[in-house]
């Protein structure tokens, strides 16, 4: 008996590789159907159908490889079908194997990492800024979600414009914020929710268009010209001396090991 396999169109190497690990480890992989061609709506079972358009598609393989290798988070839920925490060759074979299925069991889709509509957001100041957060309000200036660098203040919020539902701050640099989003309103407003501590908050409402990327810049000024947090105000009655002396030592040694309320 022969076995013929047709390639209908040039495959890139690695989308290849994945079908034929697919085919390999097929035996370990379970996916619930209602019919040939069918997913049951259950959201908490996998579900290939990474962008929420109701058909598993080779976009979907695509969107997952973007993620290949990520924890999650930072990757969303959405791509790591089998639930152990991290995007691996098995989720990548659920996909495979449910390609052209139709289905609507997603209800958290995630989209490319890096790519697809994102929010970009700079910090400038003269000193090296704490962490700040930001609201994002639509057309109408109706509050939609927040997004903290870092994810500063706990954990991040929820809501479906963000990818894999949750609008955590992908860049992992100090004073940079970026959360990418799914299918968002044409137009968004963004607003300086909390600003850098010792620093003056930006008032601005920028405008941001999600056909891409859309980078935004808000600037801040320190209270004190120049800020200088080390000079603690000592003595009696408390003042600062203009300079980092051992006062200023002893004034943290005593209150050292104390958790900020």
């Amino acid at each position: 008996m022969q076995i013929t396999i047709t390639i209908p169109k040039p495959m890139s190497m690695l989308r290849w590789g994945l079908l034929v690990a697919a085919v390999v480890i097929a035996a370990v992989v379970v996916l619930p159907t209602d019919s040939p061609n069918s997913i049951s709506a259950i959201h908490a079972m996998p579900c290939p159908d990474i962008d929420g358009d109701q058909v598993v598609t080779e976009t979907d393989l695509d969107k997952l490889k973007s993620w290949f290798g990520k924890l999650v988070p930072p990757a969303p839920a959405a791509v790591d079908l089998d639930g152990d925490g991290g995007v691996t060759l098995n989720d990548s074979t659920i996909v495979v194997f449910a390609l052209g299925t139709f289905t609507k069991c997603q209800d958290t889709p995630a989209g490319f990492q890096g790519g697809g509509p994102q929010i970009n957001i700079t910090k400038y100041g003269k000193y090296l800024l704490p962490k700040t957060c930001h609201d994002v309000l639509d057309a109408s200036q109706v509050f939609l979600f927040t997004v903290c660098d870092n994810d500063f203040q706990g954990p991040p919020a929820l809501s479906p414009l963000c990818s894999g539902g949750v609008c955590d701050d992908e860049d992992p640099n100090e004073g940079l914020t970026r959360v990418s989003l799914v299918a968002p309103p044409a137009l968004l407003h963004v607003v300086e929710s909390k600003p850098a501590e010792q620093h003056t908050g930006d008032t601005s409402k920028l405008t941001c268009a999600t056909s891409g990327k859309c980078g935004l810049i808000f600037h801040n000024s320190p209270n004190t010209n120049p800020w200088f947090p080390w000079d603690l105000p000592t003595g009696i009655p408390p003042a600062k001396d203009g300079g980092v002396v051992a006062n200023d030592i002893s004034a943290v040694v005593a209150h050292f090991g104390e958790i900020k309320p």
